[in-house]
């Protein structure tokens, strides 16, 4: 299958949320990994049909990523909890800014 739509992807996870199709049977059915087919549940759970019709980063604050570190550095959840709080549709940007928060880096807007 080619690029899949963002109309497509939301028919495929509101047939999973609805356990009409399992992670399994929908990633292969789409040429995909079954672990893309999670992230896009996860994000339209946290974020809604708004996580597929992004372009490009989210400016964020740096409030809003001290915040949501230090969450997650307080145990106020998972990864990939904090990111479902904040909006963040991926883990790997949060972790971006735990290690710059660790390293004493400021986080910038731009980040």
């Amino acid at each position: 299958m080619g690029k899949i739509s963002p109309e497509e992807k939301i028919e495929w996870v509101e047939k999973v949320i609805q356990n009409k199709e399992s992670v399994y049977s929908v990633a292969s059915k789409i040429g995909v990994h079954p672990s893309s087919i999670d992230t896009w549940v996860r994000n339209y759970k946290s974020i809604g049909t708004e996580a597929f019709f992004r372009k490009g980063w989210t400016k964020r604050s740096s409030a809003e990523k001290k915040a949501a570190v230090e969450d997650y550095l307080a145990g106020k959840g998972s990864l990939r909890d904090v990111c479902a709080k904040y909006k963040i549709t991926d883990t790997y940007q949060l972790r971006t800014w735990i290690k710059q928060y660790n390293g004493h880096e400021i986080l910038d807007v731009r980040i």
